[in-house]
Protein backbone atom coordinates (compact mmCIF):
# COMPACT_ATOMS: atom_id res chain seq x y z
CA UNK A 1 0.00 0.00 0.00
CA UNK A 2 1.48 3.20 -0.94
CA UNK A 3 1.16 6.39 1.08
CA UNK A 4 -0.48 8.33 -1.42
CA UNK A 5 -3.25 5.45 -2.22
CA UNK A 6 -6.29 7.50 -3.17
CA UNK A 7 -4.85 11.14 -3.37
CA UNK A 8 -4.56 13.40 -6.73
CA UNK A 9 -1.57 15.71 -7.59
CA UNK A 10 -1.03 17.98 -10.49
CA UNK A 11 3.34 18.35 -11.49
CA UNK A 12 3.54 21.32 -13.76
CA UNK A 13 6.35 21.21 -16.20
CA UNK A 14 6.58 17.10 -15.58
CA UNK A 15 7.21 16.35 -19.36
CA UNK A 16 11.00 16.22 -18.69
CA UNK A 17 14.00 16.45 -16.01
CA UNK A 18 12.81 17.35 -12.28
CA UNK A 19 8.95 17.50 -12.44
CA UNK A 20 9.10 14.06 -14.58
CA UNK A 21 10.69 12.78 -11.73
CA UNK A 22 8.19 14.22 -9.18
CA UNK A 23 5.07 12.84 -11.12
CA UNK A 24 7.00 9.18 -11.48
CA UNK A 25 7.66 9.61 -7.69
CA UNK A 26 4.55 10.41 -6.68
CA UNK A 27 2.56 7.69 -8.71
CA UNK A 28 5.02 5.21 -7.29
CA UNK A 29 3.71 6.24 -4.17
CA UNK A 30 0.03 5.57 -5.53
CA UNK A 31 -1.11 8.90 -6.46
CA UNK A 32 -3.08 9.60 -9.54
CA UNK A 33 -1.00 12.01 -11.10
CA UNK A 34 -1.74 14.68 -13.61
CA UNK A 35 1.33 15.84 -15.60
CA UNK A 36 1.22 19.59 -17.15
CA UNK A 37 3.25 20.97 -19.26
CA UNK A 38 3.70 23.46 -21.76
CA UNK A 39 4.95 20.45 -24.37
CA UNK A 40 4.29 16.71 -23.40
CA UNK A 41 6.99 15.85 -25.10
CA UNK A 42 9.56 18.61 -24.41
CA UNK A 43 12.17 16.16 -23.43
CA UNK A 44 12.65 15.85 -27.49
CA UNK A 45 14.73 19.27 -26.90
CA UNK A 46 17.65 17.61 -25.32
CA UNK A 47 19.06 14.59 -25.85
CA UNK A 48 19.75 13.33 -22.50
CA UNK A 49 16.54 13.53 -21.78
CA UNK A 50 14.90 11.84 -24.58
CA UNK A 51 17.59 9.25 -23.96
CA UNK A 52 16.61 8.99 -20.21
CA UNK A 53 12.77 8.39 -21.52
CA UNK A 54 11.51 5.09 -21.32
CA UNK A 55 7.91 5.66 -23.24
CA UNK A 56 6.75 8.28 -25.50
CA UNK A 57 5.92 10.81 -22.48
CA UNK A 58 5.82 10.96 -18.22
CA UNK A 59 2.24 9.85 -19.32
CA UNK A 60 3.08 6.92 -20.48
CA UNK A 61 5.62 5.79 -18.47
CA UNK A 62 3.26 6.55 -15.10
CA UNK A 63 0.19 4.32 -16.63
CA UNK A 64 3.05 1.56 -18.02
CA UNK A 65 4.13 0.84 -14.64
CA UNK A 66 0.25 0.27 -13.75
CA UNK A 67 -0.59 3.95 -12.31
CA UNK A 68 -3.27 6.46 -13.69
CA UNK A 69 -2.23 9.44 -15.25
CA UNK A 70 -3.51 12.31 -17.21
CA UNK A 71 -1.81 14.66 -19.55
CA UNK A 72 -2.75 18.41 -20.06
CA UNK A 73 -0.18 20.83 -21.81
CA UNK A 74 -1.04 24.02 -19.89
CA UNK A 75 0.58 27.27 -19.89
CA UNK A 76 0.99 27.84 -15.91
CA UNK A 77 0.99 32.00 -17.01
CA UNK A 78 -2.07 31.95 -18.35
CA UNK A 79 -4.86 32.17 -14.96
CA UNK A 80 -7.54 31.05 -17.11
CA UNK A 81 -5.49 28.23 -18.72
CA UNK A 82 -4.58 27.07 -14.95
CA UNK A 83 -7.86 26.92 -13.91
CA UNK A 84 -9.43 24.95 -16.80
CA UNK A 85 -6.52 22.48 -15.98
CA UNK A 86 -7.60 22.14 -12.31
CA UNK A 87 -11.16 22.03 -13.78
CA UNK A 88 -10.37 19.08 -15.54
CA UNK A 89 -8.17 17.05 -13.03
CA UNK A 90 -11.34 17.82 -10.61
CA UNK A 91 -13.54 16.92 -13.24
CA UNK A 92 -11.39 13.45 -14.02
CA UNK A 93 -10.89 12.89 -10.06
CA UNK A 94 -12.60 14.32 -7.67
CA UNK A 95 -10.21 15.92 -5.91
CA UNK A 96 -6.78 17.73 -5.90
CA UNK A 97 -4.63 16.77 -2.87
CA UNK A 98 -1.11 17.47 -3.94
CA UNK A 99 0.50 20.80 -6.29
CA UNK A 100 3.84 20.81 -7.10
CA UNK A 101 4.29 23.94 -8.94
CA UNK A 102 7.58 23.06 -10.73
CA UNK A 103 6.95 24.95 -14.01
CA UNK A 104 9.50 28.00 -14.30
CA UNK A 105 12.69 29.07 -14.24
CA UNK A 106 14.46 26.79 -17.18
CA UNK A 107 15.58 29.38 -20.42
CA UNK A 108 14.14 32.00 -17.66
CA UNK A 109 17.45 31.75 -15.99
CA UNK A 110 20.33 32.34 -18.72
CA UNK A 111 18.16 34.87 -19.95
CA UNK A 112 18.20 36.56 -16.64
CA UNK A 113 22.21 36.77 -16.12
CA UNK A 114 23.78 39.89 -16.37
CA UNK A 115 27.11 41.13 -18.28
CA UNK A 116 29.22 40.18 -15.08
CA UNK A 117 27.63 36.66 -14.78
CA UNK A 118 25.46 37.64 -11.93
CA UNK A 119 21.94 36.33 -11.61
CA UNK A 120 20.16 39.68 -9.92
CA UNK A 121 16.94 39.35 -11.56
CA UNK A 122 17.10 34.98 -11.30
CA UNK A 123 17.67 35.33 -7.40
CA UNK A 124 15.38 38.26 -6.55
CA UNK A 125 12.90 35.66 -8.11
CA UNK A 126 13.84 33.10 -5.68
CA UNK A 127 13.47 35.37 -2.72
CA UNK A 128 10.07 36.19 -3.59
CA UNK A 129 8.95 32.75 -4.01
CA UNK A 130 10.51 31.92 -0.05
CA UNK A 131 9.00 34.82 1.17
CA UNK A 132 5.74 33.93 -0.63
CA UNK A 133 6.09 30.33 1.02
CA UNK A 134 5.66 31.76 3.91
CA UNK A 135 3.14 33.62 3.74
CA UNK A 136 1.28 31.13 2.01
CA UNK A 137 1.85 28.61 5.19
CA UNK A 138 0.38 31.23 7.10
CA UNK A 139 -2.75 31.71 4.87
CA UNK A 140 -3.70 27.55 4.22
CA UNK A 141 -2.58 26.41 7.78
CA UNK A 142 -5.94 26.99 9.44
CA UNK A 143 -7.12 24.89 6.48
CA UNK A 144 -4.80 21.95 7.08
CA UNK A 145 -3.03 22.68 4.06
CA UNK A 146 1.02 23.08 4.11
CA UNK A 147 3.20 24.57 2.02
CA UNK A 148 6.57 24.60 1.36
CA UNK A 149 9.05 25.21 -0.77
CA UNK A 150 12.42 23.06 -2.54
CA UNK A 151 15.44 24.83 -3.66
CA UNK A 152 18.30 22.83 -6.12
CA UNK A 153 21.48 23.07 -6.33
CA UNK A 154 23.34 22.05 -9.95
CA UNK A 155 20.81 18.96 -10.49
CA UNK A 156 22.53 16.70 -13.73
CA UNK A 157 18.85 17.15 -15.97
CA UNK A 158 19.31 17.02 -19.38
CA UNK A 159 19.31 20.23 -19.89
CA UNK A 160 21.90 21.19 -17.10
CA UNK A 161 24.22 18.76 -18.70
CA UNK A 162 24.14 20.42 -22.49
CA UNK A 163 23.85 23.78 -20.85
CA UNK A 164 27.22 25.90 -19.91
CA UNK A 165 26.33 28.18 -17.07
CA UNK A 166 27.61 31.83 -17.84
CA UNK A 167 30.71 32.96 -16.49
CA UNK A 168 31.37 29.41 -15.14
CA UNK A 169 33.70 26.75 -16.44
CA UNK A 170 32.25 23.80 -18.88
CA UNK A 171 33.37 21.17 -16.38
CA UNK A 172 30.87 19.35 -14.68
CA UNK A 173 33.69 18.01 -12.52
CA UNK A 174 34.35 21.53 -11.86
CA UNK A 175 31.29 22.45 -10.66
CA UNK A 176 30.68 19.50 -8.46
CA UNK A 177 34.42 20.73 -6.80
CA UNK A 178 32.22 23.53 -5.51
CA UNK A 179 29.90 21.04 -3.37
CA UNK A 180 30.77 19.58 -0.14
CA UNK A 181 29.38 16.24 -1.15
CA UNK A 182 32.07 16.46 -4.43
CA UNK A 183 29.13 15.44 -6.43
CA UNK A 184 26.13 17.24 -8.87
CA UNK A 185 22.41 16.22 -7.75
CA UNK A 186 20.33 14.35 -9.49
CA UNK A 187 16.37 14.23 -10.08
CA UNK A 188 16.10 11.46 -7.19
CA UNK A 189 17.73 13.42 -4.92
CA UNK A 190 15.04 16.08 -5.50
CA UNK A 191 12.13 13.21 -5.48
CA UNK A 192 12.99 12.08 -2.47
CA UNK A 193 12.62 15.54 -0.35
CA UNK A 194 9.17 16.07 -2.57
CA UNK A 195 8.71 12.77 -1.27
CA UNK A 196 9.09 13.54 2.32
CA UNK A 197 7.10 16.89 1.82
CA UNK A 198 4.03 15.07 0.22
CA UNK A 199 3.61 12.42 2.82
CA UNK A 200 2.53 12.09 6.33
CA UNK A 201 6.31 12.06 7.05
CA UNK A 202 6.16 16.08 7.14
CA UNK A 203 3.05 16.83 8.91
CA UNK A 204 3.92 19.62 10.99
CA UNK A 205 6.61 21.25 8.33
CA UNK A 206 5.28 24.23 6.50
CA UNK A 207 6.31 27.58 5.38
CA UNK A 208 9.78 26.01 4.90
CA UNK A 209 12.19 26.48 2.11
CA UNK A 210 14.65 23.15 1.44
CA UNK A 211 17.97 23.66 -0.23
CA UNK A 212 18.78 19.98 -2.35
CA UNK A 213 22.45 21.20 -3.29
CA UNK A 214 24.93 18.43 -1.74
CA UNK A 215 26.13 21.78 0.47
CA UNK A 216 27.07 23.96 -2.26
CA UNK A 217 29.67 26.54 -1.72
CA UNK A 218 28.24 30.33 -3.00
CA UNK A 219 30.28 33.42 -3.17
Amino acid sequence: MGKLDGKVAIVTGAARGLGRAYARRLAWLGAKVAVADLDLKSYREFDAEAKDMTAESTVAEIEASGSAALGIECDVCDHLAVETMVARVVEQWGRVDVLVANAGGGRGRWLSASADGSYAHYGAAKAAIAHYTRYLAQDLGPYGITANCIAPGVIATGRIMQTVLPGSSDSNRDRSELVALRRLGTVEDCAKVVEFLTTDLSDYVTGAVIPIDGGLRRG
